[in-house]
């Protein structure tokens, strides 16, 4: 069986998230998204994690599973995006 692919969206708590994800067996980061351009980049190098700019680029990857770190008031909107995706998702603070 392969490892699950997991997204992480929101580079700020999300560099955490990053950190835990290398100690679960079965699953390992493939992308990672952020809309601000500098931390994306940061992230990509410091993680050697390709990047992208927005959630609909990483659900369009082919990711199964993505770890919302966005800002709360965002979560439901995006939750329901990822559902209807069709991927799992872990959300960084509930509703």
């Amino acid at each position: 069986m392969s490892d699950l692919r997991v997204g992480v969206v929101g580079l700020g708590i999300g560099q955490m998230h990053l950190l835990s994800w290398i100690g679960v067996e079965g699953a390992s980061v493939a992308l990672i998204a952020d809309v601000d351009e500098q931390r994306r980049e940061k992230a990509t190098h410091d993680w050697k994690v390709p990047a992208v700019d927005s959630l609909d680029a990483l659900l369009a990857a082919g990711i199964d599973v993505v770890d919302l770190c966005t800002p709360p008031s965002m979560h439901e909107a995006q939750i329901e995006q990822c559902l209807a995706a069709g991927v799992h998702v872990i959300c960084e603070k509930p509703l």
